[in-house]
């Protein structure tokens, strides 16, 4: 299967699995019909739906641009008016295979911008293509060394350094150093990968 990683079930597998199901049906819409929208199975979407697999970064962005939401919207309750994002509460996206962590530190996706915490692993990568999205975007580089690759062109960025991605502007970056890399994303309006 591609761009489905098999691997144990977690509790975060289940959640986003849930949060994906609740978004297609809420929007009346049919495993097929989402099969097509974003080249994945319908087999595929329903392992993913059901806990059974978790998505590549690849495969949820797929997902979501196929639904029309932001992808951690499948992570989020909707009706949560605190305007605090405790540390230990942040809604978090891991993929284990490819040791990569997205963290969502603004409280939903509903005001002007959203900020993410992303974490590199040494060699890691955002996604294993650039990819763009119909928002404006700035990295900061907290820690380690990143090449932020833009439209073909690599910047290679160290920590305190920052970059502007225009909307849609295919994009990735990559850890490059030997140590993990913490990256400071501030997107608006609120993606929708």
């Amino acid at each position: 299967m591609t761009g489905v990683n098999t691997s144990t079930p977690t509790h975060e597998t289940d959640a986003l699995g849930s949060g994906i199901r609740a978004e297609r049906l809420r929007q009346n819409m049919t495993l097929a019909r989402l099969a097509e929208r974003t080249g994945l199975s319908a087999s595929a979407l329903s392992q993913i739906e059901r806990g059974v697999t978790d998505p590549s970064i690849g495969s949820l962005r797929r997902i979501a641009s196929g639904l029309q939401v932001p992808f951690f919207q499948f992570l989020l309750e909707r009706d949560s008016p605190d305007p605090v994002v405790r540390k230990n509460q942040r809604p978090t996206i891991a993929f284990p295979n490819r040791v990569l962590q997205y963290q969502l530190l603004t409280p939903n996706l509903r005001g002007p911008f959203e900020v993410l915490a992303m974490d590199l692993a040494p060699g890691a990568a955002s996604g294993d293509e650039a990819l763009g999205h119909d928002s404006e975007e700035c990295m900061i580089i907290l820690s380690g060394e990143v090449e932020v690759q833009i439209a073909g062109v690599a910047h290679v960025l160290g920590a305190g350094d920052s970059i502007t991605i225009q909307r849609n502007a295919p994009h990735r970056a990559v850890n490059t150093g030997c140590t993990s890399a913490e990256i400071l994303m501030v997107i608006s309006p609120a993606d929708t990968f």
